[in-house]
């Protein structure tokens, strides 16, 4: 499941590189071994006068990431220019700045993104399974989290959303009113993705309200009964008001 972390840091210094160095490696492994992973594959091979230190490997921030009028950064649609935001991150991983490859390791520890394993010798990093949502940790605008939702729906929850649909418009009065569990059981699918794809139908609008409450333990949501009512039906829905035929 997607947790907008990707999205968020889209065009943060490093970060491709080290998905695509947690890519190679694929197990635990120490912050020395995956900092130099990161700098294969930046293709910087000459650290000679680094002393051949993976951690001290430079990052290269982006070269226009004070222009306000950067054309990338504007079409991302952020506010702001592209340091602030790197700043922003940097600091809420609770670090002053980010230059090397292991800062960026520490960013990453900082963010819950990484877990660092203490009781091994040495200490190993493993990517954090449950990081949590992004704007349960970062400021992020209403605008841009609502972005985020729909990315990660669609991405996570199209089919089950699709699904849902169907059933809302081949219902009476386009409602339904079940739990999380007894849809899964009908749509032959984990109840814990019924309520990601009822987010992204409210999010998208098509959904009359949001059908159940926030402040519900997970669990408990899954057993509690959702009041669900499409929006607005398709013109080619089946009428209320019409008895069947004979």
């Amino acid at each position: 499941m997607q947790t907008g972390w990707d999205k968020h840091l889209q065009g943060f210094p490093g970060y491709y590189d080290l998905g695509r160095a947690l890519s190679i490696v694929k197990r635990p492994v120490t912050a020395e071994e995956l900092a130099a992973n990161v700098r294969r594959l930046i293709r910087k091979d000459d650290v000679v006068w680094l002393g051949g230190n993976p951690l001290a490997f430079p990052l290269e921030w982006p070269a226009h990431a004070e222009d306000p009028d950067n054309p990338y950064w504007r079409g991302l649609g952020r506010p702001g220019t592209q340091a602030e935001y790197l700043r922003s991150i940097i600091a809420l991983a609770g670090m002053d700045d980010m230059r090397t490859v292991g800062d960026l390791l520490e960013v990453m520890v900082g963010l819950g993104l990484f877990v660092r394993l203490p009781h091994r010798t040495p200490p190993v990093l493993v990517p954090n399974a449950v990081p949590g949502m992004v704007w349960e940790v970062a400021d992020i605008p209403e605008e841009t989290r609502q972005s985020y939702r729909v990315t990660i729906g669609y991405a996570d929850f199209s089919r089950v959303a699709e699904d849902i649909e169907n059933l809302l418009t081949w219902a009476p009065k386009g409602q339904i009113t079940a739990t999380a569990r007894q849809l899964g059981v009908r749509l032959a699918t984990d109840p814990h993705d019924i309520i990601g794809a009822l987010d992204l139908l409210a999010v998208l609008g098509k959904l009359a309200d949001t059908p159940y409450p926030q402040d519900l333990d997970p669990e408990e949501l899954l057993a509690h009964p959702l009041h669900i009512q499409q929006r607005t039906r398709p013109e080619w829905a089946p009428r209320d008001d019409v008895e069947p035929g004979p």
